[in-house]
């Protein structure tokens, strides 16, 4: 029932998956998760911005924080060191890949990413790993992802 529920909880079919042995195991697998994975197979194929939309919490101006998360959203801050953005992302998922937009020649020279993992926040990634498309002006930045399902990022803005 749980995992009808809520199909991504992760913990849940793990648990499951190490209290079955043998032919149960095999059963559960072939009755329930291969149709579920064969209905949802293009669901899985498709890359998803798993942010789009999802709840924002930030250092300052809240009321703009929504942006973030929409097409060609923004925010802003107007402190220069401290800054950060929390991003709620609803379910675990996994991370294959963040993208950052750069509002105008406005961009963090530092920061950090901190995913929460099992319900622990751990650094994922730093400035120093992000790609950042060679514009002066609202450049994109690209971070490889990192294992470990996600249920929410925070990015901590040093400076910048």
């Amino acid at each position: 029932e749980g995992t009808s529920a809520c199909p991504l909880n992760y913990d849940l079919w793990s648990d499951l998956k190490d209290a079955m042995t043998g032919e149960v195991q095999e059963e559960l697998i072939e009755s329930a998760v291969l149709p579920y994975l064969r209905e949802h197979e293009q669901d899985f194929s498709e890359t998803k911005d798993v942010a789009l939309k999802k709840e924002v919490t930030v250092s300052a101006f809240q009321s703009r924080a929504y942006r973030i998360t929409l097409v060609g959203g923004e925010w802003w801050s107007d402190q220069e060191s401290g800054a950060w953005v929390e991003i709620h992302l609803g379910n675990p998922c996994s991370v294959d890949q963040v993208k950052i937009h750069w509002w105008g020649i406005s961009h963090a020279s530092e920061y950090d990413v901190m995913a929460e993992i099992r319900g622990e926040y751990v650094k994922v990634a730093s400035r120093s790993d992000e790609d950042r498309q060679n514009s002066h002006y609202n450049p994109w930045g690209t971070l490889a992802g990192w294992s470990g399902i996600t249920t929410a990022l925070k990015f901590e803005l040093k400076t910048g």
